[in-house]
């Protein structure tokens, strides 16, 4: 990828350089690796692993907003990709769609790490504004100060981007695009997208306050608080542990196309489990389209320590009114697992070994 150093001083071209040895180090499965930089009859050049799957803009642009869980998956990796680099002092200075691959299984990988940005920017006394401007954080704009609440900022743009396929501060030209940057108040990502809910709504708010100060203290705590927001954790006495799991795995699913037919039978289950209204009829017709799943159950009702129940059991009916909704809920999770393992005769193993956890008791 050739640079474009060519107003660069001697100085601009060192610091051009020492930086991409810098970002040559960094190491991280949603980073994409610089391998090389140097010159070549005068240009200046900066070479990145090849990565087969498309620009986070072009699927943006060709398909619209995100699935809302599948925006935020997407942000998590990137902010964790960005503390990272933070963590070695690399800030990544132009954080947009069109600096992020999405690569053939799904991953995002943030590339082109701001190094022809980060040296015009060092020059002495230059107040150049050096990015894509939707982009820019408000103190940038405003004072010329890059830090990494400024890279936080960036992120919060490019999520919002995501759930509503629209940039959170747009004028009709750079100029009033940066003014609203500063100055104008933004417009909840939920009346773009009736996905997105206040907890959302508030996380986006958040990284995209126009103070520092009251953003994200960094890119780690943003991920995790997008994290948590994918899984929320259990409050204590919450009689269905483990949603925020299951409720993951499903979100991935959803959008990967996972298992389609087991991830039918967990839904069909997760939504029984979480509601004393859903009758037990339409729980049993979705286990009975899964024939593996109906096995194991039939299998656990029937071990030895059930026999108090009248010996073989042989309706799925009866098993679910026996081993109730969170048993039932926990196999189907542990097939949807092991279906995802690539070793088939530790998988079936593993299933030996579930089913006999159940049996102990």
């Amino acid at each position: 990828m050739p640079a474009f150093e060519a107003r660069l001083g001697r100085q601009g071209v060192a610091a051009l350089l020492q930086e991409a040895r810098i970002v040559s180090a960094l190491s991280h499965p949603n980073i994409v690796p610089l391998y090389d930089a140097g010159e070549d009859d005068g240009v200046f050049y900066l070479v990145f692993e090849y990565v087969e799957g498309h620009s986070l803009a072009a699927l943006i642009r060709e398909n619209g907003k995100l699935e809302t869980s599948r925006a935020v998956e997407f942000a998590v990796a990137l902010a964790q990709a960005v503390a990272y680099a933070h963590e070695r002092d690399v800030l990544h200075r132009d954080i947009k769609p069109a600096n992020v691959m999405i690569t053939k299984d799904d991953v995002p990988r943030l590339m082109d790490f701001g190094i022809a940005s980060s040296a015009t920017a060092g020059d002495a006394g230059s107040r150049l504004l050096v990015g894509t401007p939707f982009y820019m954080a408000p103190e940038y704009i405003s004072d010329g100060i890059y830090e990494p609440s400024s890279d936080v900022f960036a992120l919060g743009v490019v999520l919002y981007e995501m759930l509503t396929a629209e940039r959170p501060f747009r004028g009709g030209d750079s100029r009033e695009t940066v003014q609203r940057i500063v100055e104008a108040d933004l417009v909840p990502a939920s009346r773009l997208n009736d996905t997105v809910d206040e907890h959302l709504d508030a996380l986006l708010a958040k990284s995209l306050a126009k103070r520092p100060a009251e953003r994200f203290a960094g890119a780690a705590e943003m991920a995790a608080a997008l994290a948590a927001y994918l899984a929320p954790a259990d409050t204590p006495g919450q009689a269905h542990a483990g949603h925020g799991t299951l409720d993951y795995l499903l979100r991935r699913i959803r959008h990967k196309g996972d298992f389609p037919a087991l991830s039918a039978t967990i839904s069909a289950v997760n939504r029984a489990a979480s509601s004393d209204r859903e009758p037990v009829a339409i729980l049993c017709n979705s286990i009975l389209k899964d024939f593996a799943l109906t096995g194991r159950l039939l299998k656990i009702v029937n071990a030895s320590n059930l026999n108090q129940f009248g010996g073989a059991i042989g309706t799925v009916s009866r098993a679910v009114s026996i081993l109730g909704y969170d048993t039932v809920r926990n196999v189907s999770m542990s097939l949807l697992l092991f279906e995802h393992m690539h070793d088939r005769s530790n998988a079936l193993a593993l299933k030996d070994q579930v089913v006999a956890v159940y049996f102990s008791g």
